[in-house]
């Protein structure tokens, strides 16, 4: 069984890109504006993950505060995790930070 962290690391990503070298962050997004139907991806580099990692993450509004935004895939790989965000809503599109809980298990 493998033990949780304590903390997680809060970690603000830049241009869709933020850094975690642990194995939980809480990562606020820079704001978003992604249209309708559209989709943004998230990069997470972290020396922690391999291609064999699960990586669990969630999703709240941050700023956020119109459109419908949902995780579409999350994908490990060699030092590095890419989330892709999906704007549901059929009309409205996404107009602030959203905030990604993430957790890595090796």
């Amino acid at each position: 069984m493998p033990i949780l962290p304590f903390r997680a690391n809060a970690v603000a990503a830049v241009a869709g890109v933020a850094t975690l070298n642990q194995d939980a962050a809480i990562v606020t997004t820079q704001a978003l504006a992604t249209a309708a139907n559209g989709s943004a991806t998230i990069t997470l580099n972290c020396s922690a993950v391999t291609p064999t990692s699960l990586v669990m993450a969630s999703l709240q509004n941050g700023s956020n505060t119109t459109g419908i935004p949902a995780i579409q895939t999350v994908t490990p790989g060699n030092g590095v995790v890419t989330i892709v965000i999906q704007n549901l809503s059929g009309a409205a599109a996404l107009n602030g930070t959203l905030i990604l809980s993430v957790l890595v298990f090796n």
